[in-house]
């Protein structure tokens, strides 16, 4: 309804929305007098009818402010509900976020590998969706809002719903994850104390969590992550997640420690270091490390001294060998290994091609058969070849997403630098793929990378 509306008396303007008017009092003699009702029928017969403003159009009244325009009536725009929404009561972040301290390094001590939750505790809140408040314009339209749209309820298991249908409470103590919608609560093999040959070794299919020491000889193998508060001697520890060792390893030259995912530790010494992702520590000491990913040994103490640290997509340290020149090898990139793996999975891919050929040939034969009526016999085969096809079609599905995986590994790994913040002693091979290094000077605040077919040196920004 916008538009002005006026007489010798008023100026009434209305916005083209419907939601703002403005009122002038234009006397047309010296001696005319207002009052509210007045006001207000004037209004009334302009078409507003909801919003107005009495308080306002009183007090310009009494002070007789005159030929100003004031906003004398103001509609409400509707407020839409809100979406229902759940409110966790645990921490939903599945990164590993260790503390920094002052000079660089890593307090691994208060880490956490993954959330515990006990059993009756209160592990989320459903939050109803709501309808949102009515609006309405000056001219009296209401203004319906949209209302909020409820959640399915949660999905997962570890759980169980109060009556009130809103409240999920844990029904077992253990690790909760919120992965993709869903909340899982799984078994946690927690192990207070030192884990020794009185104990036994342990095997499990989920996560572990050891309070104390790890002592040598001993084997911890988990499907899950591996969480040891104490210090770990020569033993073998094997995750098919993620390792955090928060007082680090004293291996003695006997020291496994393999995982598909990170390994975080405060220090390694004397031990052999397999990461399928990245590997982050304080200082390595006459380790031998492979990490497919990056190896980042952090803190103005964080040095890399004897053995060798592979880190295909890079490796970066404070300092790496030390004045006594000892034999240390720094290696960055591809490895054999890798290069072997991506040209199994490529070859896999062509056999199981020419077998999905095979099938589909005899699928397609036996279906002219099934045709025409003359091959109730070859049911069975037929059968067997469906089956098959569906078992290769996964097998070559895997093998895909292995030479994906491999071939982003290989790319970034073009791009890989071994980064030393402080020195870089004599003593110290470097290794790119088929380039090799050796260290004759010391080198402070470096970065070597592979540049025209060999090794250059660069001041490390």
């Amino acid at each position: 309804m916008g538009g002005i509306y006026e007489n010798d008396r008023y100026k009434l303007s209305v916005d083209d929305d419907d939601m703002h008017a403005v009122l002038m009092l234009t006397p047309s003699g010296d001696d005319v007098a207002y009052d509210l009702e007045d006001v207000l029928d004037f209004l009334l017969q302009s078409g507003i009818k909801m919003g107005v403003d009495k308080e306002k159009i009183s007090r310009f009244i009494e002070e007789k402010r005159y030929y100003e325009g004031f906003v004398v009536a103001v509609g409400k725009t509707q407020i839409d509900g809100e979406n229902g929404r759940y409110e966790m009561k645990f921490d939903t972040s599945s990164e590993i976020k260790p503390n920094v301290r002052e000079d660089g390094s890593v307090d691994y001590l208060n880490t956490k590998l993954f959330e515990e939750i006990s059993v009756g505790d209160e592990i989320a809140r459903y939050i109803p969706a709501t309808n949102g408040e009515f609006g309405f314009t000056i001219s009296g339209k209401f203004l319906t809002p949209k209302k909020g749209k409820e959640l399915s309820p949660l999905k997962g298991r570890g759980f169980d719903v109060a009556e009130d249908g809103k409240t999920y409470y844990a029904n077992m103590t253990g690790k909760i994850e919120y992965r993709y919608g869903e909340i899982n609560i799984s078994e946690v093999y927690d192990f207070h104390g030192d884990l020794d040959m009185t104990q036994g070794h342990i095997r499990f299919s989920g996560d572990v969590k050891i309070y104390g020491d790890v002592a040598g000889g001993m084997l911890i193998d988990a499907l899950g992550n591996v969480e040891i508060d104490g210090h770990v001697a020569g033993a073998t520890i094997k995750a098919g997640k993620n390792i955090i060792l928060k007082k680090g390893v004293q291996g003695a030259g006997s020291a496994y420690i393999e995982a598909k995912g990170s390994i975080y530790g405060s220090f390694f010494e004397d031990a052999h270091i397999v990461s399928g992702e990245n590997l982050e520590a304080n200082y390595l000491l006459n380790c031998y490390t492979y990490a497919r990913g990056k190896v980042n040994v952090r803190g103005k103490n964080g040095i890399i001294l004897g053995g060798r640290t592979h880190g295909v997509l890079g490796v970066e340290a404070q300092d790496a060998g030390n004045i006594t020149e000892l034999p240390t090898m720094i290696q960055v990139g591809i490895s054999d290994e890798i290069m072997e793996q991506y040209a199994v999975a490529a070859e896999n891919i062509k056999k199981i091609d020419d077998e999905l050929a095979v099938l589909e040939n005899g699928i397609a034969s036996i279906m002219v058969l099934k045709n025409s009526g003359n091959a109730p016999e070859h049911e069975a085969v037929y059968t067997k070849m469906l089956q098959a096809k569906i078992i290769k079609n996964a097998e070559k599905k895997k093998n895909l997403e292995k030479r994906k995986e491999l071939f982003q590994v290989i790319n970034q790994a073009g791009y890989s630098y071994f980064g030393a913040h402080g020195d870089v002693f004599p003593g110290v091979e470097i290794v790119f793929d088929s380039l090799r290094k050796k260290i004759h000077t010391k080198y402070v605040n470096s970065i070597f990378k592979v540049m025209d077919g060999s090794i250059n040196i660069l001041p490390l920004d």
